[in-house]
Protein backbone atom coordinates (compact mmCIF):
# COMPACT_ATOMS: atom_id res chain seq x y z
CA UNK A 1 0.00 0.00 0.00
CA UNK A 2 1.69 2.82 -0.89
CA UNK A 3 -0.63 6.43 -0.59
CA UNK A 4 -4.53 6.71 -0.49
CA UNK A 5 -5.98 10.34 -1.61
CA UNK A 6 -9.97 10.87 -1.51
CA UNK A 7 -11.04 14.31 -1.93
CA UNK A 8 -14.45 15.84 -2.18
CA UNK A 9 -15.29 19.66 -3.39
CA UNK A 10 -18.56 20.65 -2.19
CA UNK A 11 -19.88 24.19 -2.51
CA UNK A 12 -22.03 26.42 0.00
CA UNK A 13 -22.63 29.88 -1.53
CA UNK A 14 -20.79 31.75 1.72
CA UNK A 15 -17.27 30.21 1.81
CA UNK A 16 -15.33 27.54 0.71
CA UNK A 17 -15.00 25.26 4.22
CA UNK A 18 -12.90 22.30 4.25
CA UNK A 19 -13.06 19.62 6.76
CA UNK A 20 -11.06 16.34 8.44
CA UNK A 21 -12.50 13.15 10.73
CA UNK A 22 -12.35 14.60 14.28
CA UNK A 23 -10.97 11.50 15.80
CA UNK A 24 -8.27 10.46 13.34
CA UNK A 25 -6.22 13.41 13.57
CA UNK A 26 -3.54 12.07 15.35
CA UNK A 27 -3.06 8.79 14.37
CA UNK A 28 -0.18 7.52 11.97
CA UNK A 29 -0.58 8.23 8.18
CA UNK A 30 -0.88 4.45 7.17
CA UNK A 31 -3.28 4.07 9.41
CA UNK A 32 -5.43 6.97 8.71
CA UNK A 33 -5.34 5.96 5.43
CA UNK A 34 -6.51 2.40 5.64
CA UNK A 35 -9.38 3.52 8.23
CA UNK A 36 -10.51 6.58 6.05
CA UNK A 37 -11.33 3.55 3.08
CA UNK A 38 -12.82 1.23 5.28
CA UNK A 39 -15.15 4.75 6.07
CA UNK A 40 -15.85 5.16 2.74
CA UNK A 41 -15.96 2.14 0.77
CA UNK A 42 -16.93 -0.25 3.32
CA UNK A 43 -21.10 -0.86 2.15
CA UNK A 44 -22.25 0.00 5.79
CA UNK A 45 -19.93 2.07 7.54
CA UNK A 46 -19.88 4.96 5.57
CA UNK A 47 -23.56 5.91 6.93
CA UNK A 48 -22.87 6.03 10.38
CA UNK A 49 -22.88 9.25 12.34
CA UNK A 50 -18.62 10.34 11.25
CA UNK A 51 -17.92 13.03 12.93
CA UNK A 52 -16.66 16.01 10.68
CA UNK A 53 -14.92 19.42 11.04
CA UNK A 54 -15.42 21.89 8.49
CA UNK A 55 -12.56 24.81 8.08
CA UNK A 56 -14.17 27.85 6.30
CA UNK A 57 -12.60 30.07 3.75
CA UNK A 58 -14.03 33.04 2.17
CA UNK A 59 -12.89 36.19 0.02
CA UNK A 60 -10.45 37.19 2.88
CA UNK A 61 -8.36 34.19 2.26
CA UNK A 62 -7.99 34.93 -1.50
CA UNK A 63 -10.95 33.31 -2.89
CA UNK A 64 -12.86 36.23 -5.33
CA UNK A 65 -16.11 35.70 -4.65
CA UNK A 66 -17.95 33.93 -1.21
CA UNK A 67 -21.04 32.56 -4.33
CA UNK A 68 -19.16 29.66 -5.68
CA UNK A 69 -21.30 28.07 -8.40
CA UNK A 70 -19.63 25.25 -9.91
CA UNK A 71 -16.04 23.22 -9.46
CA UNK A 72 -13.85 20.93 -11.37
CA UNK A 73 -10.75 19.36 -10.90
CA UNK A 74 -8.06 18.83 -13.23
CA UNK A 75 -4.81 15.91 -13.67
CA UNK A 76 -3.15 17.75 -11.58
CA UNK A 77 -4.95 18.17 -8.60
CA UNK A 78 -5.87 21.53 -9.31
CA UNK A 79 -9.17 22.92 -7.95
CA UNK A 80 -11.08 25.24 -10.47
CA UNK A 81 -14.01 27.51 -9.08
CA UNK A 82 -16.71 29.20 -11.01
CA UNK A 83 -17.51 31.86 -8.38
CA UNK A 84 -19.71 35.12 -9.36
CA UNK A 85 -16.78 37.66 -9.62
CA UNK A 86 -14.11 35.56 -11.29
CA UNK A 87 -12.52 31.98 -11.94
CA UNK A 88 -10.55 30.72 -9.36
CA UNK A 89 -7.64 28.07 -9.36
CA UNK A 90 -6.90 26.56 -5.97
CA UNK A 91 -3.42 24.60 -5.62
CA UNK A 92 -4.47 23.74 -1.67
CA UNK A 93 -2.62 26.68 -0.34
CA UNK A 94 -3.88 29.78 -2.21
CA UNK A 95 -6.02 31.02 -4.80
CA UNK A 96 -5.14 32.29 -8.31
CA UNK A 97 -7.96 34.45 -9.28
CA UNK A 98 -9.08 35.30 -13.59
CA UNK A 99 -11.52 37.62 -13.87
CA UNK A 100 -12.45 39.57 -17.08
CA UNK A 101 -10.41 42.26 -18.76
CA UNK A 102 -9.53 44.31 -21.71
CA UNK A 103 -6.95 42.38 -24.02
CA UNK A 104 -8.34 39.68 -26.73
CA UNK A 105 -7.31 37.21 -24.61
CA UNK A 106 -8.72 38.12 -21.02
CA UNK A 107 -12.30 36.93 -19.80
CA UNK A 108 -15.02 39.22 -20.78
CA UNK A 109 -17.46 37.90 -17.87
CA UNK A 110 -16.59 37.74 -14.58
CA UNK A 111 -19.72 36.15 -13.60
CA UNK A 112 -19.22 32.56 -13.67
CA UNK A 113 -22.21 29.36 -13.60
CA UNK A 114 -21.15 26.58 -15.36
CA UNK A 115 -17.75 24.37 -15.84
CA UNK A 116 -16.59 21.75 -18.22
CA UNK A 117 -12.93 19.95 -17.84
CA UNK A 118 -12.19 18.77 -21.52
CA UNK A 119 -9.64 15.85 -20.29
CA UNK A 120 -9.40 13.94 -23.27
CA UNK A 121 -6.17 16.05 -24.83
CA UNK A 122 -2.39 16.17 -24.11
CA UNK A 123 -3.61 18.56 -21.49
CA UNK A 124 -6.82 19.69 -19.74
CA UNK A 125 -8.37 22.53 -21.46
CA UNK A 126 -11.71 24.30 -19.49
CA UNK A 127 -14.90 25.37 -21.00
CA UNK A 128 -16.45 28.56 -19.15
CA UNK A 129 -20.10 28.89 -19.06
CA UNK A 130 -21.08 32.85 -18.04
CA UNK A 131 -23.63 35.45 -18.77
CA UNK A 132 -22.88 36.09 -22.01
CA UNK A 133 -21.36 32.69 -23.68
CA UNK A 134 -18.99 29.91 -23.12
CA UNK A 135 -15.04 30.71 -22.78
CA UNK A 136 -12.65 27.75 -23.79
CA UNK A 137 -9.70 28.15 -21.21
CA UNK A 138 -5.81 27.33 -21.73
CA UNK A 139 -4.29 27.00 -18.28
CA UNK A 140 -0.69 26.65 -19.81
CA UNK A 141 -1.25 29.43 -22.09
CA UNK A 142 -3.36 31.03 -19.28
CA UNK A 143 -5.35 32.26 -22.12
CA UNK A 144 -9.30 33.10 -23.11
CA UNK A 145 -11.42 31.85 -26.61
CA UNK A 146 -14.82 33.73 -26.75
CA UNK A 147 -16.25 31.14 -28.67
CA UNK A 148 -20.11 31.12 -28.13
CA UNK A 149 -22.06 34.68 -27.45
CA UNK A 150 -25.65 33.84 -25.83
CA UNK A 151 -28.48 35.31 -24.56
CA UNK A 152 -28.72 34.48 -21.52
CA UNK A 153 -26.68 32.05 -18.90
CA UNK A 154 -25.06 29.50 -19.82
CA UNK A 155 -26.25 26.27 -17.19
CA UNK A 156 -24.50 23.36 -18.69
CA UNK A 157 -22.05 21.95 -20.53
CA UNK A 158 -20.66 18.75 -22.44
CA UNK A 159 -18.70 17.35 -25.22
CA UNK A 160 -19.54 14.53 -27.44
CA UNK A 161 -17.12 11.82 -28.51
CA UNK A 162 -17.33 13.50 -32.25
CA UNK A 163 -16.17 16.92 -31.29
CA UNK A 164 -18.84 18.70 -30.55
CA UNK A 165 -20.07 21.01 -27.40
CA UNK A 166 -23.44 20.83 -26.00
CA UNK A 167 -24.90 23.87 -24.26
CA UNK A 168 -27.99 24.80 -22.25
CA UNK A 169 -28.89 28.55 -21.43
CA UNK A 170 -32.64 29.82 -21.25
CA UNK A 171 -33.81 26.22 -21.63
CA UNK A 172 -32.66 25.92 -24.94
CA UNK A 173 -29.81 23.11 -26.19
CA UNK A 174 -27.49 24.43 -28.47
CA UNK A 175 -24.54 22.29 -30.26
CA UNK A 176 -21.24 24.00 -31.51
CA UNK A 177 -18.60 22.23 -33.73
CA UNK A 178 -15.51 22.52 -31.74
CA UNK A 179 -13.34 22.40 -35.14
CA UNK A 180 -15.85 25.67 -36.97
CA UNK A 181 -17.02 27.10 -33.75
CA UNK A 182 -20.84 27.07 -35.71
CA UNK A 183 -23.93 26.10 -34.29
CA UNK A 184 -25.22 23.29 -35.44
CA UNK A 185 -28.95 22.91 -36.16
CA UNK A 186 -30.39 19.91 -34.18
CA UNK A 187 -34.04 20.13 -35.09
CA UNK A 188 -35.16 17.21 -32.31
CA UNK A 189 -33.76 19.39 -29.36
CA UNK A 190 -35.57 22.53 -30.75
CA UNK A 191 -38.44 22.76 -28.27
CA UNK A 192 -36.48 20.28 -24.84
CA UNK A 193 -36.84 23.45 -22.56
CA UNK A 194 -33.31 21.37 -21.22
CA UNK A 195 -32.65 21.79 -17.84
CA UNK A 196 -29.24 19.04 -17.24
CA UNK A 197 -27.17 17.62 -19.44
CA UNK A 198 -24.79 14.43 -18.73
CA UNK A 199 -22.47 12.31 -20.53
CA UNK A 200 -22.36 8.38 -19.70
CA UNK A 201 -18.70 6.41 -19.64
CA UNK A 202 -19.98 4.74 -23.04
CA UNK A 203 -20.38 8.58 -24.87
CA UNK A 204 -24.23 8.86 -24.79
CA UNK A 205 -25.71 12.36 -24.37
CA UNK A 206 -28.85 12.60 -22.31
CA UNK A 207 -30.72 15.57 -21.42
CA UNK A 208 -33.44 16.23 -18.81
CA UNK A 209 -36.08 18.58 -18.75
CA UNK A 210 -37.94 21.44 -17.24
CA UNK A 211 -41.12 18.87 -17.43
CA UNK A 212 -39.75 16.06 -15.64
CA UNK A 213 -38.91 14.45 -18.95
CA UNK A 214 -35.52 12.38 -19.46
CA UNK A 215 -33.97 11.53 -23.27
CA UNK A 216 -31.50 9.55 -24.51
CA UNK A 217 -29.84 11.55 -27.69
CA UNK A 218 -28.92 9.26 -30.45
CA UNK A 219 -26.78 10.16 -33.44
CA UNK A 220 -26.16 8.23 -37.00
CA UNK A 221 -22.87 8.80 -38.48
CA UNK A 222 -23.92 7.54 -41.46
CA UNK A 223 -27.18 9.93 -41.91
CA UNK A 224 -25.89 12.48 -39.84
CA UNK A 225 -29.34 12.61 -38.25
CA UNK A 226 -30.29 12.97 -34.66
CA UNK A 227 -33.43 10.80 -32.72
CA UNK A 228 -34.56 10.95 -28.91
CA UNK A 229 -35.56 8.33 -27.01
CA UNK A 230 -37.82 9.54 -24.49
CA UNK A 231 -38.70 8.67 -20.40
CA UNK A 232 -40.76 9.82 -17.61
CA UNK A 233 -39.19 10.21 -14.48
CA UNK A 234 -41.71 11.08 -12.45
CA UNK A 235 -44.98 8.68 -11.97
CA UNK A 236 -48.96 9.67 -12.73
CA UNK A 237 -50.39 12.31 -10.56
CA UNK A 238 -47.29 14.65 -9.86
CA UNK A 239 -48.18 18.35 -9.74
CA UNK A 240 -46.18 20.22 -12.81
CA UNK A 241 -44.41 22.35 -10.39
CA UNK A 242 -42.79 19.49 -9.12
CA UNK A 243 -40.94 18.30 -12.12
CA UNK A 244 -38.14 19.83 -12.88
CA UNK A 245 -34.86 18.11 -13.06
CA UNK A 246 -31.81 20.68 -11.94
CA UNK A 247 -29.21 17.79 -12.49
CA UNK A 248 -28.54 14.36 -13.94
CA UNK A 249 -25.20 12.57 -13.16
CA UNK A 250 -24.00 9.46 -15.03
CA UNK A 251 -22.77 6.68 -12.64
CA UNK A 252 -19.74 4.19 -13.65
CA UNK A 253 -22.20 1.73 -14.57
CA UNK A 254 -24.38 3.51 -16.66
CA UNK A 255 -27.09 4.63 -14.86
CA UNK A 256 -28.34 7.93 -13.90
CA UNK A 257 -28.84 9.82 -11.11
CA UNK A 258 -31.66 12.54 -11.19
CA UNK A 259 -31.63 15.37 -8.57
CA UNK A 260 -34.99 17.49 -8.64
CA UNK A 261 -35.87 20.53 -7.61
CA UNK A 262 -38.87 19.16 -5.16
CA UNK A 263 -38.76 15.42 -4.66
CA UNK A 264 -35.00 14.55 -3.89
CA UNK A 265 -32.68 12.19 -5.78
CA UNK A 266 -34.11 9.33 -8.27
CA UNK A 267 -32.59 6.64 -9.99
CA UNK A 268 -32.97 5.42 -13.29
CA UNK A 269 -31.57 2.05 -14.67
CA UNK A 270 -31.65 2.26 -18.79
CA UNK A 271 -31.56 -1.12 -19.32
CA UNK A 272 -35.31 -1.63 -17.34
CA UNK A 273 -35.79 1.67 -18.06
CA UNK A 274 -36.65 1.75 -14.58
CA UNK A 275 -36.70 4.91 -12.12
CA UNK A 276 -36.16 4.51 -8.66
CA UNK A 277 -36.94 6.84 -5.43
CA UNK A 278 -33.60 7.32 -3.42
CA UNK A 279 -34.06 10.04 -1.45
CA UNK A 280 -37.59 12.13 -1.13
CA UNK A 281 -37.85 14.34 2.34
CA UNK A 282 -35.84 15.95 4.63
CA UNK A 283 -36.21 15.37 8.70
CA UNK A 284 -38.59 18.60 8.32
CA UNK A 285 -40.46 16.25 5.74
CA UNK A 286 -39.96 19.23 3.07
CA UNK A 287 -38.98 17.65 0.02
CA UNK A 288 -35.38 17.60 -0.64
CA UNK A 289 -33.89 19.99 -3.64
CA UNK A 290 -31.13 17.36 -5.06
CA UNK A 291 -28.29 19.71 -6.88
CA UNK A 292 -25.41 17.58 -7.18
CA UNK A 293 -24.19 13.82 -6.86
CA UNK A 294 -20.67 12.20 -6.80
CA UNK A 295 -20.19 8.36 -7.12
CA UNK A 296 -17.77 6.55 -4.00
CA UNK A 297 -16.99 3.50 -4.53
CA UNK A 298 -19.20 0.56 -5.49
CA UNK A 299 -22.31 1.59 -3.77
CA UNK A 300 -21.94 5.01 -2.00
CA UNK A 301 -23.23 8.77 -3.35
CA UNK A 302 -22.60 12.00 -2.22
CA UNK A 303 -25.90 14.09 -2.98
CA UNK A 304 -25.88 18.54 -3.12
CA UNK A 305 -28.59 19.62 -1.49
CA UNK A 306 -30.29 22.65 -0.47
CA UNK A 307 -30.84 20.33 2.84
CA UNK A 308 -27.04 19.80 3.48
CA UNK A 309 -25.28 16.67 2.24
CA UNK A 310 -26.52 12.96 2.23
CA UNK A 311 -24.23 9.83 1.99
CA UNK A 312 -26.21 7.35 0.81
CA UNK A 313 -25.74 4.21 0.44
CA UNK A 314 -27.08 2.33 -2.61
CA UNK A 315 -27.11 -1.22 -1.42
CA UNK A 316 -29.12 -0.82 1.88
CA UNK A 317 -30.35 2.33 1.34
CA UNK A 318 -29.47 3.56 4.72
CA UNK A 319 -27.63 7.41 4.63
CA UNK A 320 -26.41 9.95 6.76
CA UNK A 321 -26.77 13.46 6.78
CA UNK A 322 -24.21 16.51 6.74
CA UNK A 323 -26.03 19.65 7.67
CA UNK A 324 -25.87 22.73 9.63
CA UNK A 325 -25.84 23.21 13.52
CA UNK A 326 -26.13 26.07 15.61
CA UNK A 327 -23.52 27.24 17.46
CA UNK A 328 -20.90 25.04 15.68
CA UNK A 329 -18.52 27.05 13.83
CA UNK A 330 -16.76 23.53 12.74
CA UNK A 331 -20.36 22.51 10.66
CA UNK A 332 -21.52 23.16 7.59
CA UNK A 333 -22.22 27.32 7.26
CA UNK A 334 -24.90 27.07 5.24
CA UNK A 335 -27.19 24.05 4.16
CA UNK A 336 -27.33 25.00 0.80
CA UNK A 337 -24.83 23.07 -1.22
CA UNK A 338 -24.15 23.11 -5.05
CA UNK A 339 -21.53 21.23 -6.20
CA UNK A 340 -19.37 18.10 -5.66
CA UNK A 341 -16.30 17.01 -6.86
CA UNK A 342 -13.97 14.43 -6.28
CA UNK A 343 -9.92 14.31 -6.51
CA UNK A 344 -9.43 11.43 -8.85
CA UNK A 345 -5.53 11.34 -8.53
CA UNK A 346 -3.66 14.24 -8.25
CA UNK A 347 -1.83 16.18 -5.43
CA UNK A 348 -3.20 20.36 -4.86
CA UNK A 349 0.29 22.38 -5.42
CA UNK A 350 1.99 23.31 -8.57
CA UNK A 351 5.23 23.22 -6.55
CA UNK A 352 7.16 19.89 -5.60
CA UNK A 353 6.42 19.24 -2.15
CA UNK A 354 8.54 16.75 0.00
CA UNK A 355 7.08 15.45 3.00
CA UNK A 356 8.24 12.08 5.16
CA UNK A 357 6.33 8.79 4.90
CA UNK A 358 4.73 9.12 8.08
CA UNK A 359 3.65 12.22 7.76
CA UNK A 360 -0.43 12.87 6.58
CA UNK A 361 -1.70 15.69 4.34
CA UNK A 362 -5.14 16.15 5.18
CA UNK A 363 -7.20 19.00 2.68
CA UNK A 364 -10.89 19.42 1.92
CA UNK A 365 -12.80 21.36 0.54
CA UNK A 366 -17.06 22.63 0.60
CA UNK A 367 -18.22 25.35 -1.03
CA UNK A 368 -23.63 26.80 -2.08
CA UNK A 369 -21.25 25.15 -4.16
CA UNK A 370 -18.08 23.05 -2.67
CA UNK A 371 -16.31 20.07 -0.30
CA UNK A 372 -13.19 18.79 -0.70
CA UNK A 373 -11.72 16.37 1.32
CA UNK A 374 -8.54 14.73 0.51
CA UNK A 375 -6.73 12.97 3.57
CA UNK A 376 -4.03 10.56 2.25
CA UNK A 377 -0.08 9.86 2.98
CA UNK A 378 2.13 12.34 0.25
CA UNK A 379 5.84 11.89 0.10
CA UNK A 380 5.80 14.11 -2.53
CA UNK A 381 4.21 15.53 -5.40
CA UNK A 382 5.12 14.85 -8.85
CA UNK A 383 4.51 17.11 -12.01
Amino acid sequence: MTRHKVAFTAINNWRIQFFWFRHLVKMPSLIIGILLLICLFSPFSPIKAQPYYFRHYQVEDGLSNNTVFCSELDRHGFLWLGTKDGLDCFNGYNFKEYRSGDSAKDLKDSYIRSLYLDTSGVRDLLYIGTRIGVFKFDPLKESFDFILKTAGEVDGITEDNYGRLWVITNKKLLCLNLRTYKILPVPVVQNLEATAICKTPGGQIWVATATGGLHQLHYDLETNHFTLEHYEVFRAGHHLSAKWIERIYSMKDGRILIGTANFGAKLFDPETRSVKDLLTYNSENNGIFARDFKEVGDSVIWIASESGIYIYNLHTGSYQNLSQKTGDSYSLSDNAVYSLTVDREGVYGREPIREDLTTMRTLIAIFKNIIVVKVGKVPFLVM
